[in-house]
């Protein structure tokens, strides 16, 4: 939004100009409505924010609102309790508001949380209308218990002392709940019994009793409502400060009850995976007594193999004392023969008749055999 400067402090900011309107308007009286609203929508407020003057007319106003609302509704911008003729409000607010759209730039909506600039502003702005909507909020309380006490001292007086007890009725009545006829009842009945005391007080000046009479009245009614005001006053702080206390106490013990919910929650939680632990745990336990029977029966067939392993050189060796010999027969027999027939002499009978005797080197190979069995 950009401002064009008339004085020192004095700033008439250029907003957007609505498009001219279509319509041609012929009737004199039509035509005297419509400068009356141009002259309405002409004139100027002057509004100070931060130590310097604005001036705008009445439309620029309206505009700015409809922005601010258009940007509301669609949850561009923090919204407010702040009432429609709250002028200095509502500018304030656009000038955040055009703040805020200038930091956002061109970044689509999605990207805006993404953008530290956009979230600081944005929560400063949050703050600060927050802030302002609560001052706001306790100025009309006030406006409201005052308005309460004024109405019921009408027929009462106005004596400062007496205003301040009623004050006291009327604004405990409101801090504990009650609506505003309780509260007005509240405060008529106080007024009741103060005028009673007033005419008590009276009748006594009246007769003359007690030291009480027509001079001294009033000095005497001051000083009774003075000291009902200041035992209210001792009475009504200590139970104020009381019920805070007692409201900071509930706070924290639901802020208590909160994490013991949480924690209920998390042990609730634990409780499901040590659940789920049991259950393999007992999965693993049926697995493991399945393996050590695997392994027993595996034991069983090693011990076997072993006897069958132990055995073996025993029946190597005995099948070769069986075979060896009468296949060394039947390959020397022919020899023999043909050394005989070649020499035309025979052989001694231990060469001759291999059957009977053998020879000594096959007896050592056999031997070394079955060495070599019994050392494996």
């Amino acid at each position: 939004m950009s401002h064009q400067s008339n004085e020192k402090n004095d700033r008439t900011p250029e907003t957007p100009g609505t498009p001219d309107s279509g319509v041609v308007i012929v009737d004199n009286d039509q035509g005297t409505m419509a400068q009356a609203d141009e002259r309405a929508e002409n004139a100027t407020v002057t509004v100070e924010i931060d130590g310097v003057t604005y001036k705008y007319t009445f439309k620029q106003i309206a505009e700015m609102g409809a922005a601010l609302g258009r940007a509301r509704a669609q949850g561009h911008f923090p919204p407010t309790t702040a009432s429609g003729h709250n002028i200095q409000a509502r500018i304030r607010d656009y000038f955040r508001f055009v703040q805020l759209t200038e930091a956002r730039g061109q970044a689509p909506p999605e990207e805006w949380n993404m953008m530290p600039n956009v979230v600081q502003l944005l929560i400063e702005i949050t703050q600060e209308i927050r802030a302002r909507d609560k001052v706001a909020a306790e100025m009309s309380e006030q406006q409201r218990v005052n308005a309460h006490v004024a109405n019921m001292m009408s027929g009462v007086g106005a004596e400062a002392r007496l205003y301040n007890i009623v004050r006291h009725a009327v604004t405990y009545a409101i801090n504990n709940g009650s609506g505003n006829e309780a509260a007005t009842i509240t405060g008529q009945n106080m007024a009741t019994l103060l005028n009673g005391i007033r005419g008590v007080i009276n009748e006594m000046a009246g007769q003359g009793i007690h030291g009480v009479h027509g001079v001294n009245v009033e000095n005497v009614l001051e000083e009774v409502f003075r000291m009902i005001d200041f035992a209210l006053n001792a009475a009504v702080d200590p139970i104020g400060e009381n019920v805070q206390q007692m409201n900071g106490q509930i706070n924290r013990v639901d802020g208590q009850i909160m994490h013991l919910n949480a924690i209920g929650q998390h042990v609730n939680a634990i409780s499901g995976h040590v659940n789920s632990l049991d259950n393999n745990i007992n999965a693993f336990g049926t697995l493991l007594n399945s393996t050590n029977g695997n392994v027993v029966s595996l034991t069983t067939q090693i011990g076997l193999l072993q006897t069958i392993i132990n055995m073996l050189p025993r029946m190597i060796a005995e099948a070769c004392e069986q075979m060896i010999p009468g296949a060394a027969q039947e390959a020397m027999t022919p020899l023999i023969a043909a050394i005989q027939a070649r020499l035309g002499v025979p052989l001694p009978n231990g060469a001759a008749q291999g059957t009977q005797q053998q020879p000594r080197g096959l007896k050592k190979v056999f031997k070394s055999v079955k060495k070599l069995f019994r050392k494996k």
